[in-house]
């Protein structure tokens, strides 16, 4: 079935209209709300907007993060 879906889907952005059934997606970071970037995804979708982790705010997760792993087991 997951294989079914996964031709479907690359039909979709195969086809000679896919612009007018797929939609964007933008990406911006959960920490700091900066855009990341934008995605051609499949519509319908439930969502205008994902969210992910900018390089910027990882590096500072990272480091405050870091102690806790250093005695970890």
């Amino acid at each position: 079935m997951v294989e079914h879906e996964a031709d479907a889907v690359h039909e979709r952005w195969q086809h000679p209209h896919a612009l007018a059934i797929m939609s964007s997606l933008q990406v911006v970071c959960a920490w700091c709300q900066q855009h990341i970037v934008w995605h051609w995804v499949p519509t319908p979708m439930a969502f205008p907007i994902s969210y992910s982790i900018c390089a910027r705010c990882y590096t500072a997760v990272a480091r405050e993060l870091a102690p806790l792993s250093v005695g970890a087991p």
